[in-house]
């Protein structure tokens, strides 16, 4: 799970900014690399070599034997595609109650101009207002799913969602 901290928060993550210092002020001080590869080995190796066999200030074990006692065991395999990063965006629903988010638009009825909070990312997008969910859409155009959402809601939405969705590029028209 990716926590992320706010940025220039001393309090959200004492423990992963002294490490950044410290790398960078020894693991690179004096060192005169003369590419990036050559720089990749040599901090390897003082991570491997020096810094993961010293004895640690406050645990009192060396951490590269450590992490290979109770560490390794705890990784997850290391996934196969790229992360994506979701959106996150806190946009006002306007007068045709639609608020824009990666440049589609999504409908939030029943709350003109309130600032809403809205999270999307290739499959999902999630509206919430005042920590409630109040719209979910698929970002996918599943087609199965706009018919699905329109079943039940009365004949006559049924015809038009089945006539809407037939059509060509029928997202372009789900405003």
């Amino acid at each position: 799970m990716v926590d992320p901290c706010i940025i220039r928060s001393p309090i959200q993550k004492p423990r992963v900014e002294p490490a950044v210092p410290y790398c960078r002020q020894a693991g690179f001080a004096g060192e005169d690399f003369p590419d990036v590869a050559s720089g990749r080995a040599g901090m390897r190796r003082w991570c491997l070599e020096e810094v993961g066999m010293r004895i640690h200030g406050t645990t009192q074990q060396r951490p590269l034997e450590h992490f290979r006692q109770v560490g390794l065991a705890n990784l997850l395999p290391a996934p196969q595609s790229r992360y994506e990063v979701p959106i996150d965006a806190h946009p006002k629903v306007a007068r045709d109650h639609h608020i824009s988010l990666g440049k589609a638009l999504y409908s939030v009825p029943g709350h003109i101009g309130e600032q809403v909070d809205a999270w999307a990312d290739s499959r999902l997008v999630k509206i919430s207002c005042h920590g409630v969910v109040c719209g979910r859409a698929y970002a996918m155009r599943d087609l199965e799913y706009l018919q699905q959402a329109a079943v039940g809601r009365g004949e006559p939405i049924e015809i038009y969602a089945t006539q809407l969705l037939a059509r060509p590029l029928p997202w372009t028209r789900m405003r």
